[in-house]
């Protein structure tokens, strides 16, 4: 009996523990799993946050780079082209300095080179024939553009070499610093190691934390990362980097033209950390969650195992013949299994209460988390308010149908209108942008409703109160998990003062400061236009070459300013004989050019002869003496027979020639063919 005792409760002993395994392990695989998801979903979420705002911020740098670069050319195409009356420029050093230019110099074709501001002075730096050869091939290259070098070294400092052809004999070249792209490169900053960095057309770094890659214009050519953008590419992509040493994931684009790479990395171990309560939340619950699973396994192998074993013993005292036997009445081991039987219902209300407090506790738990969580989403919230406060751009948000969901402080001042006031708001009742070109209202979202893209728009913004201000637009989509549209953000600069200056420089290049007439440079594109015209449809065109007679005399006996203003005078006068379509300009000293849009030869020689009776009748009188003065005019057609611009301005001058040859102050006109001079 003792020996069919021991064997039984082996084996009891063997089923316990089977049904401790069993269950231990069908409760505790779901639990890890669920462990590992809530971990990896946490660091992918931060990844894919991070990604599309580090886009955003590099893409951002490079449309600020980009307005630099084409301001920074405007400028020093401006004085350069006007580099011969740089005295009578204003502010010049004031803007050159805004624009980071230092040591404006020319270069002749003898590769001498001096000084543009004091031509007394020698040039604040020296070329070795191999640059000033380098230099010149580009500005040949590109004679109507700046150039703008790779980043060099200049007594141990970082500069651009910028280079615009003056004329056939001379180009100018400038040096422009890094100072402003460091300044914009340091700017950006957050987290531990979050930073920008910018790096030329070659990978050679231009602005970095790093000061030591900073100072030494570091090559990082050899960087996956920079190696793209020198190809030109936009995107996110991770790197090793060596001054951090670590794996970096970053936001990258190029600027245009000059190829400059803007990049916007941060360690990899920032996203983990920033994931890292969510991690070790997820890991508690782990742990809790295996022992509670192994707790009620335990339970519940006893609460299997014993019912058994119990009834087994209650069987085999009425097998031995004790009908009377009950489980009641067995040992006390039997009796308290019949009484556990005899209770089931007990019990099973016991096992289901114990198991709703099982519930409660994990609930109480669930919500411990939940609020956790909660807290550690407003505190985001609160940083992510924080930063778009703190940006210099206007930030405005919608939610799925475009309705007014957020305006930082940028915003409220841009547009005129309160988030209070414009909250919930359709988005067309609180922006109104207008085409730069002719003031037409323009689309908000420009390709369609339902897209947009990352790519800024020039346009004007209507405020609230009326007023208009010039703004660049960036419309981007904000979407969920599933790639859903849940809204639109977008993102307004305010270049009013950037657009005015450019207008203006546009302006000073193709006109003549003094008359307010347009330039040689813009005249001679007006009559390559006229020329193409002219072969394209047969139109015919006129051209006036017209010289003023005796003003030498104005100027030798009452000075510079008498002459200036008989210019001004005289072209008051010829304007007089214009029509809308017609163009006049000031080529230079007492040269004047007059192009005829539509107007056959006969009618311009007579057109011509009316402005130089005008010119003869009126007397000029400066001071206490009185002038008479004249023009020759030379006067030429241009047909489908012209051939370029060279052989018309020949033509033009030839036929002003003659008619000063002839006896001054009348019109002659020659044929461009054979530049046969013809009867008035």
């Amino acid at each position: 009996m003792n020996f069919l005792s021991n064997l039984f409760s082996k084996a009891n002993i063997r089923l316990r523990l089977l049904i401790f395994l069993v269950l231990t392990s069908i409760s505790s695989i779901p639990v890890m799993l669920l462990g590992y998801w809530v971990q990896q979903t946490a660091v992918e979420k931060e990844i894919m946050a991070v990604e599309e705002k580090h886009l955003i911020i590099a893409q951002n740098l490079s449309n600020a780079f980009d307005r630099y670069a084409i301001d920074t050319k405007a400028v020093f195409a401006h004085i350069s082209l006007n580099i011969d009356m740089i005295e009578k420029l204003k502010n010049v050093d004031m803007l050159l300095d805004s624009m980071g230019i230092s040591d404006l110099c020319t270069v002749d074709n003898l590769d001498r080179i001096s000084a543009a501001l004091n031509k007394l002075e020698p040039c604040g730096f020296s070329l070795d024939k191999e640059k000033i050869t380098k230099l010149r091939a580009k500005v040949e290259s590109y004679p109507d553009k700046v150039s703008i070098s790779r980043l060099r070294r200049l007594d141990n400092r970082p500069v651009f070499f910028l280079a615009q052809r003056i004329n056939a004999d001379r180009f100018a070249v400038g040096t422009l610093e890094t100072s402003y792209i460091r300044k914009i490169q340091k700017s950006i900053a957050f987290g531990k190691k979050g930073h920008s960095m910018v790096v030329d057309a070659s990978g050679r770094v231009i602005a970095h934390p790093n000061a030591r890659w900073e100072a030494s214009s570091k090559d990082a050519s050899k960087l996956s990362v920079v190696q793209k953008m020198i190809r030109g590419e936009t995107g996110v992509s991770t790197f090793y980097s060596p001054p951090m040493k670590a794996d970096m994931i970053a936001g990258h684009t190029t600027v245009p033209d000059v190829g400059w790479g803007v990049m916007v990395p941060q360690p990899y171990s920032e996203l983990i950390e920033q994931a890292g309560d969510v991690r070790w939340a997820a890991f508690f619950v782990t742990i809790f969650g295996l022992f509670f699973a192994t707790l009620l396994a335990w339970l519940a192998a006893r609460a299997l195992s014993n019912p058994i074993t119990r009834v087994s013993e209650t069987a085999r005292a009425i097998a031995r013949g004790d009908t009377k036997v009950r489980v009641t009445n067995i040992s006390r081991y039997t009796a308290r299994e019949v009484r556990d039987l005899a209770n089931s219902f007990n019990l099973m209300v016991g096992q289901l209460r114990a198991s709703h407090e099982d519930l409660e506790r994990h609930r109480d738990n669930l919500g411990q988390l939940v609020d956790e969580r909660t807290i550690e989403l407003l505190q985001q919230k609160r940083n992510l308010d924080i930063t778009l406060a703190s940006i210099g751009d206007a930030v405005i948000t919608t939610d799925s149908d475009y309705h007014i969901a957020y305006l930082n402080p940028v915003a409220e001042k841009l547009t005129g209108w309160s988030l209070q006031q414009a909250n919930g708001l359709a988005l067309e009742e609180v922006l109104t942008f207008l085409d730069v070109n002719n003031g037409e209202p323009m689309m908000i979202l420009p390709t369609g409703h339902n897209q947009a893209n990352k790519q800024p728009y020039d346009s004007v913004l209507k405020r609230a109160d009326g007023s208009t201000i010039d703004v660049q637009k960036t419309v981007a989509k904000i979407e969920d998990d599933d790639n859903s549209v849940i809204g639109m953000v977008i993102v307004i600069r305010d270049v009013t003062v950037t657009r005015n200056l450019s207008r203006k420089l546009s302006y000073e290049a193709a006109h003549d400061p003094l008359t307010g007439l347009v330039n040689r440079r813009a005249f001679e594109e007006k009559v390559a236009e006229a020329i193409v015209l002219a072969s394209s449809d047969q139109s015919i065109h006129s051209l006036f070459y017209i010289d003023l007679d005796r003003f030498k005399i104005v100027n030798d006996s009452c000075g510079h300013a008498a002459g200036d203003e008989l210019l001004c005078n005289v072209t008051k006068l010829i304007k007089l004989n214009m029509r809308k379509a017609d163009t006049l300009a000031r080529l230079g000293g007492d040269e004047f050019g007059m192009l005829l849009s539509e107007c056959p030869l006969q009618k311009a020689l007579g057109i011509a002869e009316n402005i130089r009776q005008l010119i003869e009748d009126c007397e000029f009188a400066y001071k206490d003496q009185v002038f008479k003065i004249g023009a020759s005019i030379g006067v030429i057609e241009i047909d489908h027979r012209a051939e370029s611009l060279k052989e018309v301005f020949s033509a033009a001058d030839s036929a002003c020639y003659l008619a000063k040859e002839h006896g001054r102050n009348r019109v002659e006109t020659i044929n461009i063919d054979n530049q046969n001079p013809s009867d008035e």
